[in-house]
């Protein structure tokens, strides 16, 4: 499961930089960053830490696009944050539905 999380992780990571350098999410690329998210979170629970690695290499690593341009920098950080949260939404509402919120019956 550690394995799945940490593939999941680098795969998304891996998607997400080909983007960057080419300026562009693309359908492909899209796709398998999906899986890779839904890999990471669906294994264990350390997969959730594609979330922050999502977020640090949006925020921090540089990129080949004009620095003046904020609207290509937003729109790549919230493609990137949709492509990790709607498979974890899905995932944690899909487990929710078939184990409940964990709690005892009385």
């Amino acid at each position: 499961a550690d394995l799945l999380a940490m593939i999941g992780i680098v795969g998304f990571a891996l998607a997400q930089r080909i983007a960057r350098m080419n300026r562009r999410w693309s359908p492909a690329l899209m796709a398998a960053a999906m899986v890779s998210a839904a890999v990471a979170v669906g294994s264990k629970e350390t997969g959730l830490l594609v979330l922050p690695v999502a977020l640090i290499q949006s925020l921090f690593v540089r990129t080949t696009h004009k620095r003046g341009d904020p609207d290509v920098r937003r729109r790549f950080i919230l493609t990137s944050a949709a492509l990790v949260v709607v498979p974890a939404a899905v995932y944690l509402a899909a487990r929710w539905m078939v184990v409940g919120t964990g709690g005892g019956t009385t």
